[in-house]
């Protein structure tokens, strides 16, 4: 659980550290203004794409062993059903991570949603 809490803790401060630094904005609306954050400030772009995946459960990340732990617990005590619930959802979610780092590495500042 305190993984989960500090990998959320370092989402939100990325995202208010770019709103603030650099368009002295203190939240952030909606996608469009994290276009091309990836060509501003690579680093921290990179670190909050690994953060997000990290979220999706992607293998080498502490975020698919926390997710791990928790399917072979379910799967243990015969809860199948619910098993397959979760792993559908967080498919569901992995595609919204994905489409955050898309947006911000591979979208046009002249594109807006």
């Amino acid at each position: 659980m305190f993984l989960f809490s500090n990998i959320y803790l370092n989402v939100f401060c990325v995202v208010f550290i770019n709103r603030v630094i650099h368009f002295k904005v203190w939240f952030v609306e909606v996608f469009s203004q994290l276009i091309a954050f990836g060509k501003r400030n690579y680093l921290v772009a990179i670190c909050f794409s690994l953060i997000l995946l990290s979220i999706a459960g992607v293998p080498p990340l502490i975020g698919f062993f926390s997710k791990l732990l928790v399917f072979s617990a379910m799967l243990k005590n015969s809860n199948l059903v619910i098993s397959m619930v979760i792993a559908l959802l967080s498919c569901v979610s992995c595609f919204y991570y994905i489409r955050i780092i898309k947006i911000l590495f591979f979208d046009s500042p002249s594109k807006a949603e």
